[in-house]
């Protein structure tokens, strides 16, 4: 436009996607010194399995994305 104040293209509508990840993080205490697999205990020495699960909450894509836990 002869203005340059871009008037002219201001009414346009966007969409905007995201994606809106969701993490949850569980354990189960697999084994243990004293009982062994039967009716095991969170305590020293004890094997513990972990499990990270992410979701995607969001319209967009999560592509690329990395989850890191430290212990």
């Amino acid at each position: 436009d002869a203005l340059y104040d871009g008037k002219h293209s201001d009414d346009d509508q966007y969409l905007v996607q995201a994606p809106a990840l969701v993490l949850s993080k569980t354990s189960a205490v697999i084994s243990d010194p004293v009982s062994g697999t039967t009716d095991p205990n969170r305590i020293p020495g004890a094997v513990v399995e972990y499990c990270i699960v992410a979701t995607n909450g969001g319209t967009g894509t999560a592509s690329g994305a990395v989850i890191t836990d430290n212990l």
